[in-house]
């Protein structure tokens, strides 16, 4: 694993941080329980784009963070470097 982590770690860890649970975010996007799951799982790796950019519109993270572990933008104020291990 490299030093951003994983796709899956990410979205855990802001999903959490927004107290958050995986069926509530699904409902949110119109996914079932299970894809957000599998996702969290590792089960799936490669999410449709549509699903990637409805997950962080709905936890309120920047799209490239939840891909690739870039900078992380909580709200429209507040810039905050997440590192996950």
């Amino acid at each position: 694993m490299n030093e951003k982590g994983k796709l899956s770690d990410r979205l855990k860890a802001a999903r959490l941080f927004r107290h958050i649970s995986q069926q509530a975010l699904a409902q949110s996007i119109g996914v079932s329980r299970g894809v957000i799951a599998n996702i969290e799982y590792d089960v799936i790796r490669n999410p449709q784009e549509l699903i990637l950019r409805s997950i962080a519109h709905s936890l309120n993270i920047s799209e490239t963070w939840l891909v690739t572990g870039g900078v992380l933008w909580y709200g429209k104020f507040q810039k905050v470097q997440v590192k996950i291990c």
